[in-house]
């Protein structure tokens, strides 16, 4: 019995035992695995904490840098300077930073919104200007828009150094030929902190350094000011602005709109809303106006700030613009420029010397009838004998032009002396892009061109063109001068004075215009003998697109980031009416303004 309860013990201390030894061995490994997964937790927690700074790191470089990846530049150059970098401006003698808005808009609870819009031009001049001009009035119909800047690209051909590449001297080449800043001077212009309308275009000079931030720090309640840029970017075309001819050819509804009084338009009045009388299309044009003077002051800036200005008034002296009746003459003719060139019905569809020698004769009657009704300018002077200003881009017609003037009127035709190509080398802004200093002269001759065109007594448009649709036309209406468009065998033209809404709706029975022929001084205004060229300038849609509602909340929501941008249009191009071209509309019926009338409440 000893024996077996003995047994009995053992049995249990031996249980006991293994009991003991089974929890000390849960207990270490539990402890093991404890250890363990508290390695793994310290390994994966350096990983995240890792992973999040090099996400944050990316995150910040990203905001800082996105601007210049959208613009396509290097993130040095001066064009867009920091919030800390002091641009002069050739306006004035005064500088501006950043930080130095006036507009109160701009000031919110101790924050600076520098809000920006940037256009990208691209193409020939005309065609930018048209461009440029679009999005400068856009930029004053956004809210809160506190600076413009011009991006055009540089004369600088950095690829051809890509070997041997010094990235600080690339840089420097770049800014050095930057064609808008050697053109102009300053590429960043200032709205007016007081405008609140497109038609009040003019700079004025910041009069204290801290305005902006004084206000912003009054009202903030904690005190720092913090600044934020938004940026808005167009690439060439400006979403929400269309060539006029558009509206002809689609005939797109004009509505009736007045600035000043609300009408109720009447029944009687609807049917007789196609009599297209003249009163009716300045009210019907007012749906324009804001653009056409937003334009002037847009160009007349320009002018200001061109840094050549002396060259045109040499040329001008030289030649006593201010004392005779000048004709200028902008023959676009394209220099062997392509098949894409003729196919747009811009360069000349015939022998160049028959055409020349057509459009002198015709001349002749526009000049003989310009002479009679010429103001002469200086009271005290004998007024000179007329002269020609010729500006084309094909150097081969200046010869066979002289020649036909001096037979057919015998009058002078004077041009300026420029940097001109061979026979069939194309225009220059493509020929000479990226060959440093002859690619910057080329674009200093086409705007002296410019420039002299829009101060002549009459504009002649031997082709239709973008050169001579922006800047000269837009002052030569400022001007009260007269236009004339050439047709296409060159033995016609038709020529609008004074006024630009004449011009748009110069096919009206109601406008005055008049039409030369070779044959007769003038014949009246019908429709088998009237010049009309393409209109190439831009106008207001009649719907704007949704990239603009879209940019009024990006520029009015708050944001934490110091610098964001939003793109304006995903294309280069705007092609909402692009095929609506074809319609049978537009091929079955004439070109046409198509005014209808709406009434206000």
């Amino acid at each position: 019995m000893a024996q077996r309860m003995s047994k009995q013990q053992q049995q249990q201390q031996q249980k006991s035992i293994r009991n003991h030894h089974t929890w000390m061995s849960t207990i270490i490994t539990i402890i093991r695995c404890t250890r363990g997964i508290r390695r793994i937790l310290c390994n994966n927690l350096q990983f995240i904490v890792l992973t999040a700074c090099a996400l944050w790191f990316c995150w910040v470089v990203w905001s800082h840098y996105r601007v210049l990846l959208v613009l396509g530049v290097q993130q040095d150059d001066k064009h867009f300077p920091r919030n800390s970098v002091q641009v002069a401006s050739s306006n004035n003698n005064s500088n501006y930073t950043m930080s130095q808005q006036q507009r109160d808009s701009s000031v919110i609870a101790g924050v600076i919104n520098n809000n920006e819009v940037i256009h990208r031009a691209f193409f020939g001049l005309g065609h930018r200007l048209h461009r440029s001009a679009a999005a400068w009035h856009l930029a004053h119909t956004l809210t809160n828009i506190t600076h413009f800047r011009f991006h055009w690209e540089s004369c600088y051909n950095s690829s051809q150094h890509h070997g041997n590449r010094n990235e600080e001297v690339e840089n420097q080449k770049e800014r050095e030929y930057n064609v808008f800043r050697y053109l102009f001077g300053n590429d960043i212009w200032e709205l007016d902190p007081a405008s609140t309308s497109p038609s009040i275009l003019v700079s004025t000079p910041n009069t204290s350094n801290n305005t902006a931030a004084a206000a912003a720090e009054a009202a903030s309640p904690v005190g720092p000011v913090s600044y934020h840029r938004k940026m808005i970017v167009i690439r060439n075309d400006v979403y929400g602005y269309i060539k006029g001819q558009l509206y002809k050819d689609l005939h797109l509804p004009i509505q009736q709109h007045s600035p000043t009084t609300k009408t109720t338009t009447t029944t009687a009045s609807r049917r007789n809303n196609n009599s297209n009388s003249l009163s009716q299309q300045s009210s019907l044009s007012y749906f324009f106006d804001d653009k056409i003077q937003s334009d002037v002051g847009f160009y007349q800036r320009l002018t200001r700030q061109y840094r050549f200005q002396s060259q045109v008034n040499d040329f001008m002296d030289r030649y006593r613009f201010s004392k005779r009746l000048v004709v200028g003459v902008h023959l676009r003719a394209g220099n062997g420029e392509g098949l894409h060139f003729q196919q747009a019905g811009r360069g000349v569809q015939m022998n160049e010397t028959v055409f020349v020698e057509r459009m002198v004769q015709t001349m002749r009657n526009v000049i003989s009838s310009q002479r009679s009704t010429h103001p002469q300018q200086d009271d005290t002077a004998v007024l000179l004998s007329p002269i020609i200003f010729l500006a084309t881009d094909t150097a081969h017609l200046i010869p066979i032009f002289q020649q036909a003037t001096k037979e057919y009127l015998n009058i002078e035709t004077v041009v300026l002396e420029q940097l001109r190509l061979n026979i069939n080398q194309g225009v220059t802004f493509e020929a000479l892009a990226g060959t440093g200093d002859e690619c910057l002269e080329g674009w200093k001759a086409m705007v002296n061109d410019m420039i002299l065109l829009s101060h002549v007594n009459v504009l002649v448009a031997a082709r239709y063109s973008t050169f001579t649709q922006s800047l000269p036309l837009s002052m030569i209406f400022h001007r009260q001068q007269t236009f004339c468009e050439v047709s296409e065998d060159g033995k016609s033209m038709t020529c609008v004075s004074g006024d630009i809404h004449a011009w748009l709706f110069r096919q009206m029975p109601s406008v005055q215009s008049q039409t030369f022929t070779m044959d007769t001084s003038s014949k009246t205004n019908t429709d088998d003998v009237i010049v009309i060229h393409p209109i190439t300038l831009l106008l207001p849609d009649v719907e704007p697109p949704m990239e603009f509602a879209q940019a009024q909340r990006f520029l009015q929501t708050q944001s934490l980031e110091l610098e964001s941008v939003f793109p304006y249009g995903s294309t280069k191009l705007f092609k909402k009416y692009r095929n609506r071209k074809n319609d049978v509309v537009v091929a079955t019926e004439p070109s046409q303004w198509n005014f209808v009338s709406s009434q206000f409440p």
